[in-house]
């Protein structure tokens, strides 16, 4: 009797299971007709969710380049063919486990997008539990999502640009638990690399940029005192449901990777993307097609009408020792200076001499100046720490208060200043000529645009192509092609003794030996050297100038040259800036010639985005130069 019950059972499992099997495949033939006939590969929601971007010509291609992020092998160019795979996939038996996930866990933001647009049948596709990502998300806990800018420094090409990522803060988030929440963070993974293979590499695409989850606190410490950036938080206004959908297509781009390239598909540029995952209308980044800088994407960001909640303004720790240092006076200045240097303790005669709210302040800033040393110069060491210790203790027997008021928050965001490209007309008279010039720059910044929002006394720009015509020869030519141009002017003190410095390159056309035409040069400059005063307001700068210069004319291809610059920024005031540099370089081996570029400029902004710029040049060589008066009108975009 129980044999024939077996062989019963086994007959009705044999019979089960093939039209189990096609109950399935007949469901997903139906889903995979609903969604073509409501055209789902077509719509804006799963072009973002897989990162497809329309090519030249016709088609599609996701910036994605991660296989394992498609179902379809043509998954990447083809919409369709990778949303019918997609579906599909859904209807996977695989359990999860430590190393494994099933596609609807695995994927699980397209799982929930499908799930919406064709309302799958439970019975007829289990739901997975996906509890992976369920404990992930409960740990990350979001209520709130806050775009967090840390401002650009003036000691690092890439970083003058700043860097963007995004803060998850829980329900119960407030200041004293801020650096509990998590981050979500683009980033190229350049194994350490640096120097010139950096920036290569990072131009052309040459490193994988992932998406990570990381703890707040640790970012923090890398851009607010580490690197001493000020860093702006704008809270964004995405509901809770937009949040958890930003935190599944996290979740699911998982280990997967873009190309890095440093102008464009950056840090700044894929956040975006997660924006419109969560709000499929936006189109933030087709704003960006060629250039990415963070100032900007945060600007299209916040002109989405009714996006931003809050501004907070968090000043870096350098920022905050600045302005401890004006209540301080002078002889002040310096008992910081002997304490922290451990030329006297606090328990000097000159500091005890001090009224309490002046030695407490004294105290509090020579602390603060010993931690800044500490990080910004890597100085360690246990009597360091034995210092510290003995400046807190002194500061513990005080009860008054040092009576200063908090760093004052900037009147200019740092997304509020200019436009970042720029166009400019001018006229110019240059040897009894009239000159007709254009120029043009997709970005960024340069010393004696308006400073308000960008870092004091840095100038960063790519790309500037300056073209000229001359109305007695009828003539147009290249005057100056800049593929680099970078330049870093930051005021020395007792306090804070930076090294400005400049790197450009290029072409540019030049007077290299008398009685011969200008030509058309290949150069590469850089110059170190000092300034003092205020890069801010005024400032006198010196610097020893070096130039390699290559052209076929010349003997043995190349020559050398080398020389003093010098001279001041001057911002008058806020809308009102002069510059002057006096730059000689005598060029040895092969022309023995000395290079001379003197000029003084004003510019005079008429609004945020558009200014006047007029300049006098003498520029040539030694006993053989030409004057220039120029005129431009400026235009910022």
């Amino acid at each position: 009797m129980v044999c024939k019950i077996n062989r019963l059972l086994l007959a009705v499992c044999l019979l089960v299971m093939p039209l189990t099997g096609m109950a399935d495949q007949q469901y997903i033939q139906e889903l995979i007709d609903r969604a073509r006939a409501d055209k789902l590969a077509e719509r804006a929601a799963w072009h973002k969710l897989l990162h497809y971007k329309p090519n030249t010509f016709s088609g599609y291609t996701s910036q994605l380049v991660s296989r394992n992020f498609f179902n379809d092998p043509n998954g990447r160019y083809d919409p369709q063919a990778e949303l019918d795979a997609t579906i599909k996939s859904f209807f996977s038996d695989v359990r999860e486990t430590d190393k494994v996930q099933n596609p609807q866990c695995l994927f699980i933001a397209r799982y929930a997008w499908l799930k919406k647009e064709l309302k799958f049948d439970p019975k007829r596709l289990k739901p997975r539990t996906c509890k992976r990502f369920q404990e992930w998300y409960k740990t990350i806990n979001p209520k709130y999502i806050t775009m967090i800018f840390p401002a650009g420094t003036d000691n690092s090409p890439a970083s003058m640009f700043g860097h963007t990522l995004l803060r998850l803060d829980r329900e119960e988030f407030n200041e004293k638990n801020r650096l509990t929440s998590y981050g979500i963070n683009f980033a190229a993974e350049n194994n350490g690399e640096g120097g010139l293979a950096y920036t290569f590499k990072g131009l052309f695409g040459g490193y994988p940029g992932k998406f990570s989850i990381v703890p707040y606190y640790e970012k923090v410490n890398q851009y607010n005192q580490m690197e001493n950036r000020d860093i702006w938080e704008y809270q964004l206004d995405f509901t809770q449901q937009e949040i958890k959908t930003i935190l599944m297509h996290t979740w699911e781009l998982g280990p997967n990777h873009f190309q890095y390239f440093f102008f464009s598909q950056n840090c700044s540029y894929h956040l975006l993307s997660l924006f419109e995952v969560a709000r499929p209308r936006l189109n933030l980044t087709d704003n960006f097609n060629w250039f990415a800088i963070p100032s900007d994407t945060v600007k299209v960001t916040l002109e989405e009408e009714g996006i931003l909640k809050k501004v907070v303004y968090r000043p870096s720790a350098r920022t905050k020792l600045q302005h401890r240092l004006t209540y301080l006076s002078s002889d002040e200045k310096d008992m910081v200076i002997d304490i922290v240097d451990g030329e006297i303790t606090p328990q000097a005669q000159d500091v005890q001499a001090l009224p309490e709210t002046r030695r407490a302040l004294v105290l509090e800033t020579a602390h603060d100046f010993l931690l800044y040393r500490r990080v910004d110069e890597g100085v360690e060491g246990g009597e360091l720490r034995k210092r510290s210790f003995g400046i807190l203790r002194a500061r513990s027997k005080l009860n008054a208060k040092s009576d200063i008021k908090p760093v004052p928050v900037p009147k200019v965001r740092i997304d509020q200043g200019h436009s970042t490209s720029r166009i400019s007309m001018g006229v110019a008279e240059y040897d009894e000529a009239k000159i007709y010039e254009i120029q043009m720059k997709p970005s960024y910044h340069d010393l004696i645009d308006l400073p308000e929002g960008y870092t004091e006394g840095a100038q960063i720009n790519f790309f500037n192509i300056n073209m000229r015509y001359n109305e007695e020869t009828d003539v147009a030519y290249l005057q100056e092609l800049s593929f680099i141009d970078i330049f870093s002017l930051t005021s020395r003190n007792e306090f804070f003794k930076p090294t400005s410095w400049k790197a450009r390159t290029g072409l540019e056309k030049i007077q290299l030996e008398k009685g011969k035409k200008a030509r058309t040069v290949f150069h590469v400059d850089t110059a170190f050297g000092m300034m003092f005063g205020s890069s801010s307001s005024f400032g006198v700068f010196a610097m020893l100038n070096y130039r390699f210069i290559y052209h076929d004319s010349i003997e043995n291809d190349y020559t050398m040259a080398y020389g003093p610059q010098a001279g001041f920024l001057w911002h008058v005031t806020s809308g009102w800036s002069m510059w002057l540099s006096l730059n000689e370089q005598h060029m040895f081996d092969n022309l023995h010639e000395t290079l001379v570029n003197h000029e003084f400029t004003q510019n005079i902004a008429m609004s945020r985005d558009t200014a006047l710029r007029l300049s006098v040049r003498e520029y040539g060589i030694r006993d053989y130069t030409e004057q220039e008066t120029k005129l431009s009108f400026l235009w910022y975009l």
